[in-house]
């Protein structure tokens, strides 16, 4: 749901900025400005690049282990579990951000290039493995 409401806010103050920027800078500038913004964008993804395939490749084996450990049954994770899924995370947010990144529009761009700022990145990272442990160890 989170989400959901994101993605709508996101979509009106696009819709809203690049209104704005239409009447103020033009088509042409307009059109340069994506091009500007999503290079920009692409090289921060490039830089996070390396990180990324080496997240990804974790994220492979220790899902693999996960499935052959608890293959048909029902479970949660521990929360010496939970903290290894840090790459998963960092795959998962990586994805969003290139998304956002791809998409034709200012606020998308710069949310997109927020999104793989390393201190954003491990502040989001530790927030959701924290909340995860705490609703795993809420559980009976």
């Amino acid at each position: 749901m989170k989400w959901l409401i994101f993605l709508i806010i996101l979509g009106v103050s696009e819709v809203a900025v690049i209104g704005q920027l239409h009447s103020i800078l033009g088509l042409y500038a307009l059109i340069g400005l994506y091009i500007v913004t999503t290079a920009i964008g692409g090289v921060f993804l490039y830089m996070q690049y390396p990180e990324f395939k080496r997240s990804m490749n974790a994220s492979k084996k220790i899902g693999k282990k996960f499935k052959k450990q608890f293959a048909g049954e029902e479970y949660s994770l521990s929360a010496e579990q939970l903290e290894k899924l840090r790459p998963f995370f960092f795959v998962v947010r990586y994805g969003v951000a290139f998304a956002l990144i791809v998409i034709p529009g200012v606020v998308s761009d710069i949310v997109g290039v927020v999104m793989v700022l390393p201190v954003v990145i491990s502040y989001f990272i530790n927030r959701s493995i924290d909340k995860a442990i705490a609703k795993a160890e809420a559980q009976p």
